[in-house]
């Protein structure tokens, strides 16, 4: 599955993203909303797990276009359910700190559909 991956945190990006390329996945991680934007309009992904802030930012603009192009996502976030757009609610969240195995099941269940 190709995979976008944002999070602010490039320690945990890069680890994100050396997990999932690991067990198969291709892999765009950044930790820039712009960037991100820039590459849901451009590609292709089967998947996307968005850490909800990013600094003075949120992703909530990418996982309105994620949601328009029906790719599947989750949030990947120390932000409590509470915290995100109601518009959000259906989507899965994987709380911080997680696991490798976590997030690795999440992707492959979220990326089957």
């Amino acid at each position: 599955m190709q995979v976008l991956v944002v999070e602010d945190s490039l320690p945990l990006a890069e680890a994100m993203a050396e997990a999932l390329t690991h067990d198969g996945h291709a892999v765009w991680y950044t930790g820039h909303a712009r960037r991100a934007l820039q590459w849901v309009c451009e590609g292709h992904f089967d998947c996307a797990t968005l850490d909800f802030r990013l600094g003075h930012e949120d992703t909530a603009e990418i996982a309105d276009l994620l949601t328009k192009r029906s790719v599947p996502f989750f949030f990947s976030t120390g932000s409590d359910r509470t915290e995100l757009p109601a518009r959000f609610g259906c989507h899965l969240i994987l709380k911080k700190p997680f696991t490798v195995e976590a997030l690795l099941a999440l992707v492959n269940k979220v990326g089957a559909h």
